[in-house]
């Protein structure tokens, strides 16, 4: 026999034996998906889990993407934040206040924050039952905001809780249920759509 007889008889070989390696692994296909599902989940969860424990990355951006409405979740607001919150601070008043609460906390300076804000409240006003339900709170910040807490040389009040939670997103708060909710603060539309859809959480 030849070489090149030779190799072409062992690159058959090779073929017939790749072939027979596949046709011995039927299960390979629903491994890898089983995989993929597990991985899927595993990566959710842990997403579920991580927005929970940190309210201000509650919105999932994928949902965007994917064109799924975004729905808010609810967040408690640490016990430990309500009882080192002096009760003069201005912003007590939204863990005590009778209804709900729109904040957001923004630079003063910001022309985006304040078309986006104006936005908001002009769709607001044409509905009449979220002035029972809500108060409209825009909190501007300067340059330097102090935060005051219950015990000195702490930040752990709702001052400094609601700067880091509703600076970037809009939150409703619920005061008697001791939650928030983030909202857009980009899209009035979305943010005013969570509004009327939370009108009686």
């Amino acid at each position: 026999m030849t070489p090149d007889l030779l190799e072409e008889e062992n690159d058959n070989e090779r073929v017939y034996r790749n072939n027979d390696d596949e046709v011995e692994s039927p299960y390979t296909g629903i491994i890898l998906i089983a995989a993929m599902i597990f991985i899927f989940i595993s990566l959710f969860t842990s997403n579920i889990d991580y927005m929970r424990k940190n309210p201000n990355f509650s919105r999932i951006q994928g949902f965007r993407l994917l064109k799924i409405k975004n729905i808010p979740m609810a967040f408690d607001i640490p016990k430990n934040v309500v009882d080192n919150t002096v009760r003069t601070d201005k912003l007590a008043n939204v863990l005590y206040a009778d209804k709900k609460v729109i904040y957001y906390a923004y630079p003063g300076s910001c022309a985006e924050s304040r078309n986006f804000l104006q936005n908001l409240q002009n769709l607001m006003a044409q509905n009449t039952d979220l002035r029972t339900k809500y108060y409209y709170y825009p909190d501007p910040q300067g340059s330097s905001t102090a935060v005051v807490c219950q015990t000195p040389g702490t930040t752990d009040c709702i001052q400094n809780f609601l700067f880091q939670n509703c600076s970037q997103n809009a939150c409703i708060i619920n005061g008697p249920k001791r939650q928030i909710k983030v909202i857009s603060s980009t899209d009035a539309q979305a943010a005013y759509d969570s509004i009327v859809n939370n009108i009686d959480w």
